[in-house]
């Protein structure tokens, strides 16, 4: 759990900031002892800079068009990561 952060414009916290605030959360009965995928996620995405420069960077790597199967749900799925991290406290 994150500490809301109050700016002068309200809510928000930037995304680098999210990643590197983020902890995995040990406890004894976890089925796996593996890193948890949440925590490497979030530093990944931390060094793109952006959720969003990630997914333009994907596109363009794939050579995707925005219309591909699967490009719109990616996208959104960044934004929603971003959102959840940076406005939901």
């Amino acid at each position: 759990t994150l500490p809301v952060l109050s700016t002068a414009v309200g809510r928000h916290r930037e995304f680098s900031s999210l990643a590197e605030l983020c902890e995995e959360e040990m406890f004894d009965d976890f089925p796996l002892t593996c890193p948890r995928t949440a925590h490497w996620c979030l530093n990944f995405l931390r060094r793109r800079h952006t959720p969003a420069d990630h997914h333009m960077s994907f596109r363009t790597v794939s050579r995707l068009q925005s219309d591909a199967w699967g490009m719109g749900e990616h996208e959104q799925l960044l934004k929603m990561i971003e959102l959840a991290g940076s406005f939901d406290q």
